[in-house]
């Protein structure tokens, strides 16, 4: 069986630097019903010192929030463009658990 992988362009802070993370909720959104705080939370990532970088962009549209339980036992969520496809994929994989794959690693 393949390990599933979750991947992120960047490091967030809401990782707490968590290698795997269980798949425990999904929640469909539009961007404009989110809260700024909800916004800041989800998108702020960092330098690889550990610094505030910047943030990703999240421009209108509806989304996926992916509620995750980390290994450290720290939740996180992580919103995804919403699709009826994605949907379904992410809900079949409801309760398992995901490596957290970051790209631009230092």
């Amino acid at each position: 069986m393949s390990v599933l992988k979750i991947s992120f362009s960047h490091n967030y802070p809401k990782f707490h630097w968590q290698t795997t993370a269980r798949l425990l909720y999904i929640e469909v959104h539009n961007r404009k019903d989110m809260s700024g705080d909800f916004i800041e939370y989800d998108t702020v990532y960092e330098d690889e010192s550990g610094g505030v970088k910047g943030y990703y962009p999240f421009p209108p549209g509806v989304y996926m929030v992916l509620v995750f339980f980390g290994n450290k036992l720290i939740p996180f969520t992580t919103a995804r463009p919403w699709s009826n496809e994605k949907e379904r994929y992410y809900r079949s994989l409801l309760g398992k658990t995901f490596k957290i794959n970051i790209k631009n690693k230092p």
